[in-house]
C-alpha cells in the first residue's frame, strides 16, 4: 500500500507549506543535489518511485485489482472528516489521491 500511495500523496500535497520538508527528504534520503526546493522535492518523488519499481512493487491500485468503484468504500472505512498530521486532508483530497493512484 505504501508503494502505491506514498508518491501520489507526496505529489498531491506538494506546495508552499510542504515543499521544504519534501526537499529535505529528497536531499537526505536520496542525495538529491538540486538547489531549488520544488525541483528537489519532485526529484525525490521520482527517485522514491524508482526505488519501489526496483523492488518490483506495485505502483498503481489497478496492479492489485482495486477498481475505482471501491474508492468510496475505502474512504468510508478508513477515515473520518479529515486525516493526516503532516497536512490535513479531507475526503475530497483522499479521493483525488486515489484517482491519481488508480
Amino acid at each position: 500500500g505504501l508503494a502505491i500511495l506514498a508518491t501520489h500523496w507526496m505529489e498531491y500535497i506538494l506546495g508552499d507549506d510542504t515543499v521544504k520538508k519534501q526537499a529535505d527528504f529528497a536531499r537526505n534520503v536520496f542525495d538529491v543535489e538540486v538547489a531549488d526546493d520544488y525541483a528537489a522535492a519532485k526529484e525525490g518523488i521520482a527517485r522514491l518511485r524508482a526505488f519501489y519499481r526496483g523492488m518490483d512493487l506495485p505502483l498503481q491500485l489497478s496492479e492489485v485489482d482495486i477498481p475505482a468503484e471501491r474508492f468510496n468504500d475505502i474512504i468510508e472505512k478508513s477515515m473520518g472528516e479529515s486525516i493526516g498530521r503532516f497536512k490535513k486532508l479531507n475526503r475530497e483530497d483522499v479521493m483525488a489521491i486515489l484517482q491519481m493512484a488508480k
